[in-house]
């Protein structure tokens, strides 16, 4: 339709992550994994660092401790840093499995940013049947 006004084109827009992940990691059986992602585009930049576990707590009840740091810079949303550790738990009962995960996330604004300071705790559980 030429009623429709064009947008000018944005980027490039550059993506990185770097991840290592380690098997037997505190337990026999525990998954251990940490990331670095780096994105930069016309708007924003930003920094992610991640790490997590995995580990059986008995036989049917898997534990994951999580741990996410982000800073981020961006024209549009402002500049802060957040922090994110959280906790979640599945347990398999025959086809069902159950699973919840609690946490709390801090959110710092950056120094000239108009972004608020921020504390945000989360909840969610959920069930899945596999046949």
């Amino acid at each position: 339709n030429a009623d429709v006004p064009g947008t000018e084109a944005v980027g490039p827009d550059v993506a990185t992550t770097v991840q290592l992940l380690v098997n037997d990691w505190l337990l026999e059986g525990g998954v251990g994994s940490v990331a670095v992602r780096y994105y930069e585009g016309e708007n924003t930049r930003a920094l992610a660092v991640s790490g997590y576990s995995r580990f059986r707590f008995a036989k049917q009840v898997r534990v994951s401790p999580r741990l996410r740091w982000e800073w981020r810079d961006s024209v549009v949303q402002g500049g802060r840093s957040s922090l994110r550790p959280s906790l979640e738990a599945d347990w398999r009962i025959g086809p069902v499995l159950l699973s919840a995960e609690g946490g709390i996330e801090w959110v710092e604004p950056l120094p000239g940013s108009d972004d608020t300071r921020q504390s945000t705790y989360f909840v969610q559980a959920g069930g899945r049947w596999e046949f």
